[in-house]
């Protein structure tokens, strides 16, 4: 069964945890609570995805799995940040 997970912290520890919920094969939800200008949300968003991405090809070239499993893993992150007066999200794909 499924879960939805979410993580507050878009930083090193949220990225990693995000890795190990997403191969579980949780849907996950990065939350950043950091005062930012939308385009430096946009920027920890990519940094983000491309930390996850490139953790699970180490996983993948150390043996854990398949390199073409690990495709579609990171499909599942999504990042969203949260203001008092708004809030935005986005599904990144690289």
């Amino acid at each position: 069964m499924s879960a939805s997970i979410a993580l507050i912290g878009a930083g090193r520890m949220g990225r990693g945890l995000a890795v190990v919920f997403a191969y579980a094969g949780h849907d996950v939800a990065l939350i950043d609570l950091k005062p930012r200008q939308a385009d430096q949300f946009v920027r920890l968003a990519e940094e983000a995805r491309s930390e996850i991405v490139g953790t699970l090809a180490t996983l993948a070239h150390l043996g854990f799995f398949a390199a073409t499993d690990a495709a579609g893993i990171p499909d599942g992150v999504a990042f969203s940040a949260v203001r008092e007066s708004a809030s935005c999200s986005a599904r990144l794909k690289l």
